[in-house]
């Protein structure tokens, strides 16, 4: 298995997942995790987890070092491949791992599978800080760096090339993942699946008992990033007030990013709402559970094409009124007022209108409540970890005769 991050070091909810399918898989199989060496130390030592890969931040800082970090990470997959020799390949995600080691893993002769759970399949080598430049299409200072890359990549320890293809499986987190992302050029896929992930969280937000306050509280959970939308929850604070004459508290529950913090405050305080904003950080399944357990709506404003929202399938468990952007995979775990109460992308004022109507309209919302947690039971992590273990074993069938 080989991943950006492993368990305990996450960034989100697929991390999780990988977890729960490797614990599924070495119930009948060895079971090795090639992972991000980002830290490490703070992970206990496991003999079947390296914690050893180089990863890419994702930013444009990357390319003055992509050859070097290339290189290391090309030198773990091999020594990882050597040490263990695979029968099996599965790439659960791989957007900050440098391609040319992905590479490696897909000329290594030996099964493929790919789990998507993101949009970094969608032409990789085109976006990546090292091999978007071993093509000639490069011009002016672009040009000069392309050529010093493919210098670079004659060394014995890089060499990645991009020619050919290879045979590979393919299973997607959702029907808009795989509908917004297109198959890697260099995989020919033979057999293709959605498998719909599952929270960790399953049992613990099934058993949570509501008790709401009599003060509306809207909470927002995940990764308090731009993409995610935590501007929008903001605004529609405001607009529910200024609207619909709620006043209503809103809780940020998860892991800032650097700067968004002050660009909240300066918007709470533009809006006059920052005495109601408060910013929670990161919580513990407990911490959180307690603050579902008393909110009122759990607002998900992703402004990105969301590609599968584990946030409403968890709010759905947890019995608290879900309403969502009308983004990506969210639409299709729950339904538009029938499980939840979904809005144009970014925009506020629609949101604001879907919470009152979760506030002013108490049985109509129990209603939608009822059946979406009948909805979110249906997406079991039994149900996701039997999937994904039939689907390895289809794979292997299907591509072992092709090596």
């Amino acid at each position: 298995m080989v991943s950006n991050l492993y368990p305990p070091i996450t960034v989100g909810g697929y991390e999780i997942c990988c977890e729960l399918v490797v614990d599924r898989l070495r119930e009948s199989h060895d079971v090795r995790v090639l992972t991000g060496d980002e830290h490490a130390l703070d992970a206990p030592p496991e003999s079947s987890i390296w914690r050893r890969l180089p990863l890419f931040s994702g930013v444009s800082g990357d390319m003055p070092t992509a050859a070097w970090v290339t290189r290391r990470a090309i030198r773990e997959v091999r020594r990882a491949l050597d040490d263990f020799a695979p029968e099996l390949l599965f790439v659960w995600a791989g957007s900050r791992i440098p391609k040319g080691a992905i590479r490696v893993l897909e000329t290594a002769a030996v099964p493929l599978v790919f789990s998507i759970h993101d949009h970094w399949f969608d032409r990789p080598y085109d976006h990546d800080p090292f091999t978007r430049y071993l093509s000639r299409g490069e011009r002016g200072p672009r040009a000069v760096w392309s050529h010093l890359m493919r210098l670079c990549n004659r060394l014995p320890s890089l060499r990645v090339e991009l020619g050919s293809t290879t045979a590979g499986a393919v299973c997607w987190n959702s029907e808009a993942t795989r509908r917004l992302t297109s198959v890697s050029p260099t995989i020919e896929p033979v057999l293709t699946q959605t498998i719909y992930p599952a929270t960790a969280h399953e049992a613990a937000f099934s058993a949570l008992r509501r008790e709401p306050g009599p003060r509306t509280t809207i909470v927002f959970v995940g990764r308090v990033s731009p993409e995610k939308g935590p501007d929008v929850a903001v605004r529609a604070l405001h607009a529910l007030s200024r609207d619909h004459g709620i006043d209503a508290d809103l809780l940020l529950c998860g892991r800032p990013v650097p700067g968004i913090g002050r660009e909240l405050d300066d918007l709470g305080r533009e809006l006059g709402v920052s005495p109601r904003v408060r910013v929670l950080g990161a919580l513990s399944s407990e911490a959180l559970a307690d603050v579902l357990r008393s909110a009122h709506v759990l607002i998900v404003p992703s402004i990105w094409q969301e590609p599968f929202g584990l946030v409403c399938l968890e709010g759905a468990l947890a019995r608290v009124p879900v309403v969502a952007s009308r983004s990506g995979g969210m639409t299709e775990i729950l339904l538009d007022e029938q499980h939840a109460l979904f809005f144009p992308i970014g925009d506020a004022g629609a949101a604001a209108a879907a919470i009152a109507r979760v506030v002013t309209e108490p049985e109509a919302s129990a209603l939608r409540v009822a059946r979406a947690f009948e909805r979110a039971r249906e997406f079991s992590v039994a149900r996701f970890v039997r999937e994904s273990e039939s689907f390895v074993d289809e794979a292997y069938e299907t591509l072992r005769s092709r090596h």
